[in-house]
């Protein structure tokens, strides 16, 4: 028997299975991003307030997990989480599967995958983030932008994989796939090495833990802006995502799932691009700007790709709204990695999710609210407005837009 050590036997390297663990989370995410909203409002053909229930299913187990999960990511070897986490991952694709292949599937059974997957990208998020920093060897915003890319070109992947299935095979394909890519993460988990907690083991208990970190970003002129930002972005821009453009799709353009690909594809391929851009260039010195810019500018393609008089128009500035929302995520991220203390990374990271993921459910109930009485198209024009509205008085009241570049950084 070889007496080379396990872990020296484990390839590819650490970066590399990261991110193919990275691109396999996110190939399922993309698949159901448009399973979801097919299997709600084309296939179920479910109102718009069940509609917004359905999509927001995932986040609101995050709105409860994510006050524990960035202290568990921090208290626990990430590679076991990342394990566990795309282990039970596979169970409710393939039970969605079996349900549309058998012809059985009702809503609340979606509602019950959607509230599963949200308990685990509570974990998966955070438990990734606070990986990012130690598998990194550039400096952290190359870092941040390679996760990055890896996570939108997987998620364009999964929007394309569902767009050509449509016209070809059933809604059974989407959870069939998606079992499948979430699978594929184990293998890229335990090519991982052990990655030992950072935190102390006999630190706070995780509640205390969580309002250490809240007062962290309380107290921090860079943190708070950054989060406070991302809440708004939660309610005005993850709701209209969620709910409106599926609703547009099918009630104004009367498309289905390829329609619902296609402009899914068309926000994260412009996402995309934001961030390959940013790859390839040097880091940043100005973040703040750029992440402030990215939302007024984004919520301006938003009022745009609300109001437009044909899919097509739709699509264009659906890529636009993308690639500004590029900017707003890649910076807020690279400022909150490098600004948060390393105990408590995976901690605010956490917190940063909450504010996004956790606000989504607001603005996704208020569409659906909205949408039937002033209109599919009125209601994320009113939203993107309010957004406007918010990061002028963000640039004006905190220094969000004079956040830069830490001189120290990597």
């Amino acid at each position: 028997m070889s007496n080379v050590p396990a872990t020296a036997m484990r390839s590819p390297t650490p970066r590399t299975s990261y991110l193919m663990g990275i691109a396999s989370w996110y190939l399922g995410m993309g698949l159901q991003a448009v399973m979801i909203p097919t299997l709600a409002a084309v296939y179920l053909r479910v109102s718009a307030s069940e509609l917004a229930l359905a999509q927001v299913s995932i986040s609101i187990p995050q709105i409860i997990l994510l006050f524990f999960s960035g202290r568990i990511a921090d208290r626990n070897d990430g590679r076991k989480m990342l394990i566990l986490i795309h282990g039970l991952g596979t169970l409710p694709g393939v039970m969605i599967f079996w349900l549309v292949w058998t012809n059985n599937l009702n809503y609340w059974q979606l509602i019950v995958f959607g509230l599963s997957m949200g308990c685990l990208f509570a974990f998966s998020a955070p438990t990734r983030d606070s990986l990012l920093t130690r598998v990194t060897t550039s400096n952290i915003q190359k870092g941040v932008m390679a996760s990055m890319i890896v996570q939108f070109v997987a998620q364009l992947i999964g929007f394309s994989l569902a767009g050509f299935a449509a016209p070809f095979a059933g809604p059974w394909t989407l959870p069939a796939m998606h079992a499948v890519a979430v699978g594929l993460g184990l293998y890229t988990a335990w090519a991982l090495p052990s990655y030992p907690a950072l935190s102390d083991e006999h630190g706070p208990a995780p509640t205390n833990s969580w309002l250490q970190g809240l007062k962290t970003v309380l107290d921090s002129e860079t943190l708070f802006p950054v989060l406070l930002l991302n809440l708004a972005v939660g309610i005005c821009f993850v709701g209209v995502f969620m709910v409106s453009l599926p609703l547009i799709v099918r009630d104004v353009f009367n498309g289905g799932q390829l329609e619902i690909s296609i402009i899914s594809f068309c926000f994260w391929g412009g996402s995309i691009v934001t961030a390959l851009s940013l790859l390839f260039l040097k880091p940043i010195q100005n973040r703040g700007k750029f992440m402030c810019l990215g939302t007024i500018l984004g919520a301006v393609a938003l009022l745009l790709t609300s109001l437009a008089p044909t899919f097509l128009l739709m699509c264009v500035a659906c890529s636009v709204w993308g690639i500004c929302a590029g900017f707003n995520m890649t910076m807020s991220r690279t400022i909150v990695q490098v600004a948060a203390p390393p105990r408590m990374r995976a901690q605010i990271l956490a917190l940063l999710m909450l504010c996004f993921m956790g606000a989504a459910p607001f603005g996704a109930f208020a569409m659906g609210y909205l949408s039937p009485i002033i209109g599919a198209q009125i209601a994320p024009a009113i939203s993107s407005v309010l957004m406007i509205v918010f990061g002028i008085t963000l640039v004006l009241t905190t220094k969000a837009w004079s956040i830069v570049k830490d001189p120290n950084e990597i």
